[in-house]
């Protein structure tokens, strides 16, 4: 018994096959894509923490002026 593929058949196929590598593309898109965005997110939370760490300080030694001076120079 020999099998024949019907044309049809195999239009479905060749079409399953482009819709299989186009979504493949489109998934590998988005993985590329989230990972650029993440690696940008790293370094503005980075940044934002930096900053506030600076600004905490500045306060610090704004409202401790005095003392953190007269502390300093004691310690060196």
């Amino acid at each position: 018994m020999t099998i024949v593929i019907q044309p049809f058949y195999l239009l479905v196929i060749a079409l399953a096959g482009w819709l299989n590598r186009h979504q493949q593309a489109v998934i590998d898109y988005l993985i590329e894509e989230n990972r650029v965005l993440k690696e940008q997110l790293e370094g503005q939370r980075r940044g934002l923490v930096t900053y506030y760490v600076l600004f905490i300080i500045h306060l610090c030694r704004e409202r401790l002026g005095g003392m953190l001076n007269y502390y300093y120079r004691e310690a060196a």
